[in-house]
């Protein structure tokens, strides 16, 4: 089975999904994670001022990344798109890593229609943040279909089991678990489950 060793950085600086997204916390505050839309936006709607942002892992698009953005007492959600390049952009220009289309947008406006541009919240509130239980609040999906592992690691499930998504590190295969079971499952076996 392939799960991919996609590098988030053109650099090649690191080898695997993961990795990439443990340097993005471990480098960037504003790298949140796994973080629901709702919760995402009650933290941003709580910052005084526009243009306060995270990046987290999309809930609809598995392994991709959205920004959400504070703007007028309301909350924005951009999709970080990537092309075959592996360049990431929102509208047309390209960068060469998340920290660049992050840059970039501090001094160029986000929306085509307002003047929204990025503002760094304060590092100890985006860590309290990380740690606030709603934070944590895992990611749960529907079985469509049974699945029978084929390699050690994966996990066991049969259709209609609820499975909580412990990591989203690959488009095609994430991290679960089910019935005190943890392992790999394929993402298209599953449906997202909303609050």
């Amino acid at each position: 089975m392939n799960r991919g060793s996609h590098s988030y950085f053109s650099t090649g600086e690191y080898n695997s999904r993961y990795e990439s997204r443990v340097s993005l916390v471990l480098k960037y505050c504003w790298y949140v994670g796994c973080v629901r839309r709702k919760v995402s936006e009650d933290f941003l709607k709580s910052q005084p001022f526009d243009g306060a942002f995270i990046v987290r892992d999309s809930e609809s698009s598995p392994g991709d990344f959205s920004l959400s953005v504070k703007y007028n007492g309301q909350v924005q959600h951009f999709k970080v798109l990537r092309d075959a390049s592996n360049k990431y952009f929102y509208r047309v220009v390209k960068f060469n890593s998340l920290n660049e289309l992050v840059e970039y947008h501090k001094t160029h406006s986000i929306s085509r229609t307002v003047s929204i541009f990025l503002k760094e919240i304060e590092s100890d509130q985006l860590e309290r943040f990380r740690n606030h239980p709603g934070v944590k609040e895992l990611l749960k999906v529907k079985a469509k279909y049974d699945f029978e592992p084929q390699e050690h690691g994966e996990l066991l499930f049969r259709c209609e089991d609820i499975i909580e998504v412990l990591e989203q590190t690959d488009a095609n295969w994430w991290k679960g678990k089910c019935r005190g079971n943890i392992g790999m499952f394929p993402t298209p076996y599953v449906e997202i489950l909303e609050n």
